[in-house]
C-alpha cells in the first residue's frame, strides 16, 4: 500500500474514533432542557384554578397577551363564554361618561368649573356644585339605587326619576353614587342635543366600530350576552333560576350614563385605550381625593370597577394606556375579582 494511502485511513480510524467517542459521552450525560412556561400559560391557570367565570383580557405594551372567556355565559344551553361575550360593565361605564365630558371640555362646549345650575336650575345647590364635582364624586349629591318599579323607556323618564329621588347635602363631600353621572349624561345631551345613547354612537361605537356593545333598552331576544348566576351552585345547576339582563331590566333603565352599557372586553379595551386623547385624559383625572372621572387612582394605575346583579367587572389601566387587565365576571360570588386582576397585572408585568 502507498504510503499516502495509508496516511489517509489513519486519518479516517482517528475521525470515526473521535466522533464516536463525542456521541457516546453525549448519550451519557443528556442535556436537561427547562420547559419556560409563557405568562399567558401561567395567567390560564391561574384562572381555572381560581374557577372564574367570564372573560379575561390581558394587554401588555399594546399587545394583547389573552383575551379568552372561561365557564359558561349560558350553562342551560351549554353556551360557553367567549373573548366575544357581550357583559353589562355596571359603573364601569362612569369612566366612558367622564371621557365624553372631558371631549365637551375639549372642544369648549362645557368647562370644568361651570356650575350646574346652567343645566339643573331647579336642582337645590346647583348654584355652588361644579361639573368637576360631579365628575369627582365630590357634589354632595346622595342617592340609593333603587328598582324604580317600572321600566324607564326614554331618557327623559330616566334623567326625571333620578332628579326626583336624589337628595342634596348641605356638607360637600365625597359621596358616591351613580345620580352624579346621569345628570352628567343630561348634561352632555343637552350640550350636543343628542341622547346620551346618540352621542355615544356618534363619538365612539361607530367610529371604532364596536361590534359588540349595546345598550340595556336595546337588548332582544336575538341579542347575546352572558346570562348572570347568583352563585356557583346556580351556575352548575341548570334547575336553580338564574338572575339575567331581563329579570333587572327595570334597574338598567334607571343608571343613565352610570351602568346602562353591555361591552365584550376587546370592545371596553379598545375605548379606553384610545378615547379621549391623552391630554384630554389628563386634564378629566384633576382629584384632591382618589377618584376621578369614573377612574379609582391608586399607584399610576387607573381602576374601574363595577357590580350589579350577578355581573361584576374590573379594569386596571397604566396611565399611559399601554397596559392593562379587564376581568368580565357573569358569577356574584366570585367576590375576589380585583385580588384576581391584581394578579393577572402582575404575571404579565414580569
Amino acid at each position: 500500500m502507498k504510503k499516502s494511502g495509508f496516511r489517509y485511513i489513519v486519518i479516517l480510524v482517528t475521525l470515526i474514533i473521535s466522533v464516536s467517542g463525542f456521541y457516546f459521552s453525549q448519550k451519557k450525560t443528556p442535556v436537561q432542557k427547562k420547559v419556560a412556561v409563557s405568562s399567558t400559560e401561567q395567567i390560564t391557570q391561574y384562572l381555572k384554578e381560581k374557577d372564574f367565570n367570564g372573560v379575561a383580557l390581558v394587554v401588555k405594551d399594546k399587545k394583547i397577551q389573552l383575551s379568552a372567556g372561561f365557564g359558561y355565559a349560558d350553562y342551560q344551553q351549554k353556551i360557553k363564554n367567549t373573548a366575544e361575550t357581550s357583559f353589562p360593565i355596571a359603573s364601569i361605564q362612569k369612566t366612558i361618561t367622564g371621557s365624553l365630558i372631558a371631549e365637551a371640555v375639549a372642544e369648549g362646549k362645557i368647562s370644568y368649573d361651570q356650575p350646574i345650575i346652567d343645566f339643573y336650575p331647579e336642582l337645590a345647590n346647583s348654584s355652588q356644585i361644579t361639573i368637576r364635582q360631579l365628575l369627582n364624586q365630590t357634589s354632595g349629591i346622595q342617592m340609593e339605587e333603587t328598582d324604580p318599579g317600572e321600566f324607564l323607556e326614554t331618557q327623559d323618564s330616566q334623567l326625571n326619576y333620578v332628579l326626583s329621588e336624589l337628595t342634596v347635602a348641605d356638607q360637600i363631600d365625597f359621596e358616591y353614587t351613580n345620580a352624579n353621572y346621569s345628570l352628567l349624561a343630561g348634561i352632555l345631551s343637552q350640550v350636543y342635543q343628542l341622547d346620551y345613547a346618540e352621542l355615544f354612537s356618534e363619538k365612539i361605537s361607530t367610529p371604532l366600530q364596536l361590534d359588540h356593545t349595546y345598550f340595556s333598552q336595546d337588548l332582544s331576544a336575538d341579542t347575546s350576552y352572558a346570562k348572570g348566576y347568583p352563585s356557583e351552585a346556580s351556575l352548575k345547576n341548570s334547575e336553580l333560576a338564574e338572575e339575567s339582563l331581563p329579570d333587572a331590566a327595570n334597574l338598567f333603565s334607571s343608571l343613565l350614563g352610570a351602568g346602562n352599557l353591555l361591552m365584550s372586553a376587546e370592545n371596553l379595551w379598545q375605548v379606553e385605550s384610545t378615547f379621549p386623547n391623552s391630554s384630554e385624559l389628563q386634564s378629566l383625572l384633576v382629584s384632591d381625593s382618589n377618584y376621578a372621572g369614573g377612574y379609582w387612582l391608586d399607584n399610576q394605575q387607573l381602576i374601574g370597577l363595577g357590580s350589579i346583579g350577578a355581573y361584576a367587572s374590573v379594569l386596571l389601566m397604566d396611565q399611559n394606556r399601554d397596559s392593562g387587565v379587564i376581568l368580565l365576571c357573569n358569577q356574584a360570588n366570585q367576590n375576589d375579582l380585583g385580588e384576581i386582576a391584581n394578579k393577572l397585572w402582575t404575571i404579565s408585568q414580569e
